[in-house]
């Protein structure tokens, strides 16, 4: 919270700086000027498990296999809910083969961000990855964190202590 705190007055959260790496949304959100509940217009029920991804929906970023392996996990627990944030322009033949009501692709959302509130895990499966900005805005909101063993990830989760780390990328993971 002080590394934030002192962040938001070295960088406004109009700061270039800020606005050119995408965390404008974050900084307002620290500053108190959003709510990430505001934005979400899905409701979770009171039992529901929601394992989310966040992310482009390109084959390096594995969501491909998290949605396989999702199809294998809701036919044996009803009360899971997988929920895809990215956008899905052009994706609609891919997408065909993991409809399930159980299965939630939502398309580009600009309140991404609220959707990691409602997530009880969040799961990043990429095969390549720097610093993922997807898997820090999900850790700072709570969520529990799966991620594959790439990129800086190993820099932000110790495996089994703050998360999980897979090291084999795969539905069975």
């Amino acid at each position: 919270i002080n590394e934030t705190k002192q962040l938001v007055k070295k960088y406004p959260a109009d700061s270039p700086a800020f606005d050119a790496i995408g965390y404008r949304e974050i900084i307002n959100y620290f500053q108190g000027k959003i709510s990430l509940h505001e934005a979400i217009d899905l409701i979770k029920k009171k039992n529901e498990i929601w394992i989310g991804y966040v992310g482009r929906l390109e084959s390096v970023k594995g969501w491909d296999l998290l949605a396989e392996a999702a199809k294998k996990i809701v036919r044996n627990y009803k009360n899971v809910k997988f929920v895809f944030v990215g956008n899905k322009t052009g994706k609609d033949k891919v997408l065909e083969k993991y409809k399930h009501p159980q299965i939630l692709f939502t398309g580009h959302r600009d309140d991404a961000l609220g959707f990691y509130k409602l997530f009880d895990i969040f799961i990043l499966p990429s095969f390549a990855e720097g610093l993922p900005n997807a898997l820090m805005e999900a850790m700072a909101s709570g969520c529990l964190c799966i991620a594959h063993n790439v990129g800086g990830v190993k820099d932000l989760i110790g495996h089994k202590i703050n998360g999980l780390i897979l090291q084999s990328n795969s539905p069975q993971n």
